[in-house]
């Protein structure tokens, strides 16, 4: 039986509480589960989906990663967005400030593997958030609608395929955060944009 499988079985029996902050728990992990079963009960998959199953899997590998409740809070219990998408919005925004800082040791070092680890998943993040864009700019009826309804994406677009090389994806993230928060912001009305993108489709169609 696979690990995913277990972790599943293991979710279907608890449900998200303020008493998340167990030992035996990552409160992170359990809910991103619980999405992950109401996706499946849903039966709607797509960029939500597939951003959860990533996150579940890079979440997984990390060695001693605690999120801290505040955060959590938001995460799971922010309506705006899934609590995939909400973590995504998080991470991008406040990055390893989210997390628990990993103590010191006896010794008066820091947990090398846990910062490490912190590390190389924040710096997927950046190209995390630029994938997710593209799978919904993929789902939109017609080409380039969602750029035009929200520009902060070509923004990042052509910044990306200019200047990726020289200063990397995270640093052009984090230096725009502002237009990161507008993005998400307008996503909130993804459903009115799609709408809209369909009528334009239509009417340039006759």
């Amino acid at each position: 039986m696979t690990k995913k499988i277990i972790l599943t079985l293991a979710l279907c029996t608890i449900s998200y509480s303020p008493s998340l902050f167990s030992k035996n728990i990552n409160p992170l992990i359990k809910c991103l589960g619980l999405e992950e079963l109401a996706i499946h009960n849903k039966k709607v998959f797509g960029p939500v989906y597939k951003l959860n199953q990533l996150f579940i899997n890079e979440l997984a590998t990390l060695y001693g990663l605690r999120i801290k409740e505040e955060a959590l809070n938001k995460v799971c219990r922010n309506k705006s967005f899934s609590p995939s998408v909400n973590l995504l919005y998080e991470l991008l925004i406040r990055g390893r400030s989210i997390f628990v800082t990993p103590k010191a040791t006896k010794s008066g070092g820091v947990d090398a593997l846990a910062t490490s680890s912190l590390d190389g998943f924040l710096e997927k993040v950046p190209n995390i958030f630029l994938n997710y864009i593209s799978q919904i700019q993929a789902l939109t009826p017609k080409a380039k609608c969602l750029e035009d309804q929200i520009p902060e994406i070509e923004f990042f677009m052509e910044k990306y395929k200019y200047l990726e090389d020289i200063y990397g994806t995270r640093k052009i993230i984090e230096s725009e955060k502002e237009k990161v928060k507008s993005i998400f912001s307008k996503l909130r009305k993804l459903d009115q944009i799609m709408k809209k993108c369909k009528k334009e489709k239509t009417s340039n169609q006759q």
